[in-house]
């Protein structure tokens, strides 16, 4: 499976516009001649916080020749959020992938009187289709939750399932859990 996100964390020079009313925009290029631009928009609507982005990446020679997509996720007052995504991946002589993601949460305070910082819990859907090799049809789901514990650190606990299908052959699933501690200075 792949989310599709560009190029990620590769070394590249980078220029960010100025903000302007909740947009603004960005262009990158790396050490291979491959690019990007991007859009993003965020706002509050009534007590709700919503924020979107759309982006558009020229990958030359690499196995593809470009990728577009955009997610959206919105912030209810209530402690509901919902996020949704998509992209595509133009491959070269085959046909292009598709990625789908879906994820809702609900974040609450339920131990403020100890002390600690929010809860967060999340279920979400992932969906690749001819990724790896045409035809490929790919799925994850979890559920998640994580728990602020002080200014800066988090404990975090998740379950994924993941599927392949794919013509000819016979993968088993793989079921994946995980735990930690997360500090940001």
């Amino acid at each position: 499976m792949s989310q599709y996100d560009g190029n990620s964390r590769k070394d590249r020079a980078r220029y960010d516009t100025p903000v302007f009313a909740g947009f603004y925009a960005s262009t990158s290029v790396d050490d291979d001649n491959q690019w990007d631009v991007a859009g993003r928009y965020s706002r509050k609507i009534g007590d709700a916080k919503f924020a979107a982005a759309a982006h558009y990446l020229d990958a030359k020679g690499t196995s593809f020749g470009g990728q577009h997509g955009g997610s959206a996720s919105i912030l209810f007052p209530i402690g509901l959020n919902v996020t949704a995504a998509y992209a595509a991946r133009n491959f070269r002589g085959r046909k292009d992938g598709k990625y789908y993601y879906v994820k809702a949460g609900f974040i609450t305070h339920p131990f403020e009187d100890l002390g600690l910082g929010k809860t967060a819990f999340a279920i979400d859907y992932g969906y690749n289709k001819n990724h790896a090799v045409t035809g490929d049809k790919a799925q994850g789901y979890g559920a998640y939750v994580v728990q602020g514990l002080i200014d800066g650190v988090e404990a975090y606990a998740g379950v994924r399932q993941h599927t392949l299908k794919r013509s000819g052959t016979s993968f088993k699933n793989v079921f994946g859990a995980m735990t930690g501690l997360r500090i940001k200075m």
